[in-house]
């Protein structure tokens, strides 16, 4: 891994963050976490590539995530899928256009409608999101039989990246990329944390290696739902209890 082998370089560091490499944090944060932490937090170096223009290890990473989640675009994210939800809007929609999201839709897109500047909303049924998988983070566009989706994964809250980490998947061409591209370096922080890009990619390549990575996960949550279903005053939805058109719910 390029952090790793940057990290492990025997050279003065004359670049931010203050701490050094953990040489000048206090001990009292270095005991909580651990010195590794800092040792593998750097700035923008050469060989670690350009989160807003990647060419190198970057980009690399991004293609093998595109490649594992079947996208045809992805973008790593620092700044939550927030950040992924309002580059999709503000790339895919302009000002006066007309869009429909659902009423208990998150705050993101809110705030990306606010930014792209869109008066035109409709606001269809509220979607129960405890119990239905549809995401909300989702964005169709479809024109003349084509379709383009978004979708922003939050990997922290599924996966094994860490929390703020997310990533940004299109599948389509109606939509210019290099237009949601610049969204997201509008929206996101010029100096991305390489601890958050790391574990975008750790987590990639752990779902990789393991394609059974949620079976037993599942396993369980089905059999709590089958002992769910038996305690008398207790309902568990179902299929059943939506159309027959419905795409699914959780286990």
């Amino acid at each position: 891994m390029a952090l790793e082998s940057t990290a492990a370089e025997d050279v003065s560091c004359f670049h931010f963050p203050g701490h050094n490499q953990g040489k000048a944090v206090p001990s009292s944060l270095s005991n909580l976490i651990g010195a590794g932490a800092f040792l593998h937090d750097l700035p923008e170096l050469p060989e670690l590539d350009d989160l807003f223009y990647p060419k190198g290890v970057i980009l690399d990473a991004q293609n093998r995530a595109a490649q594992l989640f079947g996208s045809s675009k992805m973008w790593f994210l620092v700044n939550r899928r927030t950040c992924g939800i309002q580059a999709a809007v503000m790339g895919t929609c302009c000002p006066g256009d007309y869009i429909v999201v659902p009423r208990n839709c998150h705050i993101s897109v809110i705030s990306a409608l606010i930014l792209s500047a869109m008066c035109k909303v409709s606001s269809m049924f509220a979607i129960p999101y405890i119990s239905v998988i549809v995401d909300l983070t989702r964005l169709m566009m479809r024109t003349s039989g084509s379709m383009t989706v978004f979708q922003a994964r939050r990997l922290s809250k599924v996966l094994s990246s860490l929390t703020q980490s997310s990533m940004l998947h299109m599948a389509g061409g109606l939509v210019d990329a290099d237009k949601v591209s610049h969204c997201i370096q509008l929206l996101q922080s010029s100096s991305p944390s390489y601890l958050l890009l790391s574990s975008l990619d750790a987590a990639r390549a752990q779902l990789s290696e393991n394609g059974k990575y949620f079976d037993d996960s599942v396993a369980m949550a089905l059999e709590t739902k089958d002992q769910l279903m038996v305690i008398p005053g207790v309902s568990v939805l179902d299929l059943p209890c939506f159309a027959s058109d419905f795409p699914a719910i959780y286990p």
